[in-house]
């Protein structure tokens, strides 16, 4: 169908799609699917926004909560629908979607995404809790620089892994909250280079936890400890190669062989939707080895550490600085009620945005001892400069 200027040319065409074996139909609420273009223009291009009104397929009920209506365009080149425009009205019986550019163009539902009001709350909970990790992570970095107490021979190791685990963890809700900004998302090029820095940071926090994780183990069993005798310099070495050198190899690697894997077409700057294995994975892998050093150090201090108190808190420091709050993803992926999910991806959201918060009070703010340093550091900085 084409609708034509009085001229004679063409001003737009229509090609309607009753039938739907050229696409993928599962993910459609619409009854039909519709083309539209310019002659001569590309989609793109197109500076007024297209306003489209959809019927809803006859089987389908706005009232299921698992499902959220969606705008979204048949993507050529994937092969596979994309989230796309605004919704402009909706009820059970149609839905009008609004476009900037033109081309194949139906109503896109994914069942496991939140509905909007969710989605906000999450949103929220995330911006608030990063925000709050960002500056109580650069207090942490600041105090083992600028107060030298707190990397004495005794507390050096302890002080420099907790140090780096500070700057990827502050790394990645630093990068987490820019990349949400109009300035990234609004650039192609600035999104991709967004989401291969939040695909490092997080790789770089996951292997300092492990590393937290591994050096505990040779703590608790002191055999192992004194069998390896790892002096400092090759503690050092290996971390820094282990936390920053491996996460770089996997992410550099990634970018040369596929750069696609870091782009999407939703706007969100992470992981493109069909290679989230490479998230999956290391998270799954880490969370579950360090589930298992944490189980093996808690019973063997419980075992010989009488006093219950300095044992929970031994629990409470362990738990948190291994980040075995990720393992409520497994919840997240495994719920089967709706709003089951959602509490899940609350806690989620809210514990692991906050491990940053979580560790300042837990390595800073409760020992007495780093307290006074750091106050005896401030007035001698003070003084120093009366």
């Amino acid at each position: 169908m084409f609708i034509v200027h009085p001229t004679g040319i063409p001003r737009i065409a229509f090609h309607i799609f009753h039938r739907n074996r050229l696409f993928d139909s599962k993910a459609l609420t619409s009854d039909v699917i519709m083309a539209a273009s310019l002659p001569g223009i590309e989609g793109s291009k197109v500076t007024k926004e297209v306003v489209i009104k959809f019927r809803q397929k006859q089987n389908f009920t706005n009232n299921e909560p698992t499902m959220d209506n969606n705008c979204g365009f048949w993507n050529v080149e994937r092969q596979q629908w994309v989230k796309d425009g605004k919704i402009v009205d909706a009820n059970n019986s149609y839905i009008t979607c609004s476009f900037n550019h033109l081309t194949n163009f139906a109503t896109l539902f994914i069942s496991d995404e939140p509905n909007k009001q969710h989605s906000n709350i999450l949103k929220l909970l995330s911006t608030i809790g990063s925000s709050l990790s960002v500056a109580c992570l650069s207090f942490t970095i600041v105090t083992f620089i600028f107060v030298p107490k707190t990397r004495t021979a005794s507390k050096f190791r302890g002080s420099f892994l907790l140090a780096n685990l500070s700057v990827a963890l502050l790394l990645l809700n630093a990068s987490l909250i820019v990349s949400d900004q109009a300035i990234v998302t609004s650039s192609k090029n600035a999104c991709v280079i967004m989401a291969i820095v939040i695909y490092y940071s997080f790789l770089c926090s996951f292997q300092w936890m492990s590393i937290e994780a591994i050096v505990l183990l040779f703590i608790v069993f002191k055999s192992i400890y004194y069998m390896t005798k790892l002096s400092d310099r090759k503690v050092i070495t290996t971390s820094l190669l282990w936390g920053w050198g491996v996460p770089l190899l996997v992410v550099g690697t990634i970018a040369g062989v596929e750069l696609d894997v870091y782009r999407r077409m939703d706007g969100i700057c992470w992981i493109n939707q069909n290679q989230m294995l490479f998230v999956a994975v290391p998270a799954g892998v880490f969370v579950c080895l360090n589930f298992m050093v944490y189980c093996v150090s808690c019973h063997k201090v419980f075992k010989s550490q009488k006093v219950q108190t300095k044992n929970l808190m031994f629990s409470l420091t362990t738990f948190v600085t291994f980040g075995l709050a990720w393992g409520l993803l497994f919840g997240v992926y495994f719920s089967t009620s709706y709003n089951t999910r959602f509490i899940m991806q609350c806690m989620f959201v809210v514990f692991n945005s906050l491990q940053g918060v979580f560790l300042f009070m837990l390595y800073i703010l409760r020992h007495k001892d780093v307290r006074h340093l750091i106050s005896e550091q401030i007035r001698a900085s003070v003084l120093s400069t009366t």
